[in-house]
């Protein structure tokens, strides 16, 4: 798969035990299939201070399959989250599974959808306005 997945995406995460998803923002980097990045998420970790968490990645993907591994910014939780998934053949939209390396058991599903620029957005309610 040769799709750059550089850009921005939305995403959510949920996890095994139940509970409300977490949405997030990611802004992806993709040099040659290594993923770099930065997302922003609502805080969810208890004793973690601020309404929201940054965090950033690194990872790859090739053959259609998407891992990275998230780093929050300033809280070490001793385990960094790990994501693998599959990516669709547009590059468009990954699926896949979360989980901690030293407790795997304890992950659940994320899904990632490419954001739509907002150029695309504007020139689209320009179009709609003249009535192309």
């Amino acid at each position: 798969m040769s799709n750059n997945l550089t850009g921005p995406w939305k995403g959510r995460f949920d996890y095994d035990t139940g509970g409300k998803p977490v949405a997030f923002e990611l802004e992806l980097v993709d040099v040659a299939g290594q993923l770099s990045g930065q997302i922003v998420e609502p805080n969810m970790i208890k004793g973690a201070k601020g309404d929201t968490l940054m965090a950033s990645i690194e990872g790859s993907h090739d053959g259609g399959t998407i891992r990275f591994v998230k780093y929050y910014s300033g809280l070490d939780q001793g385990d960094d989250p790990a994501y693998e998934g599959q990516l669709n053949a547009t590059g468009t939209r990954a699926s896949g599974r979360w989980s901690f390396p030293t407790e795997p058991s304890w992950g659940g599903r994320f899904v990632l959808i490419r954001a739509v620029k907002a150029k695309v957005k504007r020139r689209m309610s320009v179009e709609a306005a003249v009535g192309k």
